[in-house]
């Protein structure tokens, strides 16, 4: 992989951080009320079970955070010297 690919993929990594630190606060009642909630319900008139964890709440605003970190710990590890010979090596 270039230098010029992994400067890109860093990018997007750091940009799908700042989007899920986004869910987590400011985007948070909107996915809630547009996305999940009506999900819950349509799965619920199906029939279908909702696994407990995705039907609670404290979950569903924990993974963004979680998805937040691990993505920044990508972001940084691929910029380290050993990250980049991984990639550099992946990619053959």
């Amino acid at each position: 992989m270039s230098d010029s690919a992994i400067n890109i993929l860093r990018w997007v990594l750091l940009v799908s951080v700042v989007l899920n630190i986004l869910q987590a606060t400011v985007l948070y009642t909107f996915f809630e009320r547009r996305i999940f909630q009506p999900w819950v319900a349509f799965n619920a008139r199906r029939g279908a079970k909702v696994p407990a964890s995705m039907r609670d709440e404290r979950v569903r605003r924990f993974w963004p955070w979680f998805m937040a970190v691990a993505l920044l710990a990508l972001w940084w590890y691929f910029g380290t010297p050993t990250g980049m010979a991984f990639l550099h090596n992946a990619a053959r």
